[in-house]
């Protein structure tokens, strides 16, 4: 059974008596300063969907606070965000995602996120084992932070995270540095499946690197559509299969410290354990 509420302009949406809803719908919010967001118990829903209702940042710090009783919505496995206010409310959202509590599909694309609360998000993923397909499109998880909260993303998929399937991670501001660590993700991490980078900023080194992993991946999808693919403005472009040069590493960088590992594993590779002497 499907029905959707039709929130009033009141400043309260109360989810309840709906008996056997499985998906709930509240496209229209009409007050955007609306701060009271009721979810009552409701032991069949398995998708809430609240994209674009100009959901406050308050509204949403209790929405995701009341999540984490699991007696609230306990089969709860998609849950959509699309086009709110998302900003402090991060934290308790990261909260939310690092309990599981089985959600499954999250989707908080177009919400502005950036900076520490980005790399909140990506910190919290390595807590989270349920998680199967994460849409965070249209937000700042590149940006000015060299390539940082892009390898914390990475980090958390690497070695924690081996649920996640599907990945959107379009019109993020990722430049060529933090795309070449994202590309380094799949040497680790065989379950991510489907990669989305549209929009993104990743350069020549950056769609090598990918193109890459897709020949000897085949199995995998990934989208990087509207790239300036043939960007050439890098001042350098590391490519593991030529990687003759000098180096100045800034180890304290996470692009410089995807290029050191990857020299190291190059050098082990052709001298053995005796790498260390190699020149």
């Amino acid at each position: 059974d499907t029905r959707s509420v039709a929130p009033s302009r009141t400043q309260q949406l109360a989810m309840t008596g709906i008996v056997g809803a499985s998906r709930l719908d509240a496209p229209q919010i009409h007050n955007p300063d609306t701060h009271n967001l009721i979810i009552k118990p409701m032991a069949s829903l398995q998708e809430l969907n609240l994209d674009r209702c100009r959901l406050s940042d308050d509204c949403l710090g209790r929405l995701f606070r009341q999540l984490l009783d699991v007696n609230v919505a306990p089969f709860l496995s998609s849950l959509s965000l699309s086009q709110n206010d998302m900003h402090n409310s991060v934290d308790d959202l990261a909260n939310l995602i690092e309990a599981g509590h089985g959600i499954k599909h999250l989707d908080i694309s177009w919400n502005n996120i950036g900076g520490a609360h980005a790399f909140r998000l990506a910190h919290c993923l390595r807590y989270n084992v349920m998680m199967e397909s994460l849409n965070i499109a249209f937000n700042c998880f590149g940006g000015s932070n060299d390539a940082e909260t892009v390898n914390e993303l990475c980090n958390s998929l690497k070695h924690s995270n081996k649920s996640l399937v599907s990945l959107d991670v379009s019109y993020n501001q990722i430049g060529h540095n933090a795309s070449m660590v994202l590309a380094q993700l799949f040497d680790h991490n065989e379950v991510l499946l489907k990669l989305k980078v549209d929009g993104n900023h990743i350069g020549i080194g950056g769609s090598k690197a990918f193109i890459a992993h897709m020949v000897n991946f085949p199995r995998r999808e990934i989208s990087f559509e509207h790239c300036d693919v043939e960007a050439s403005s890098e001042r350098f472009t590391f490519n593991m299969h030529a990687p003759d040069g000098a180096y100045d590493l800034d180890l304290s960088h996470a692009y410089d410290r995807m290029v050191a590992l990857n020299l190291q594993a190059l050098a082990y590779e052709q001298c053995g354990p005796s790498a260390a002497s190699c020149t």
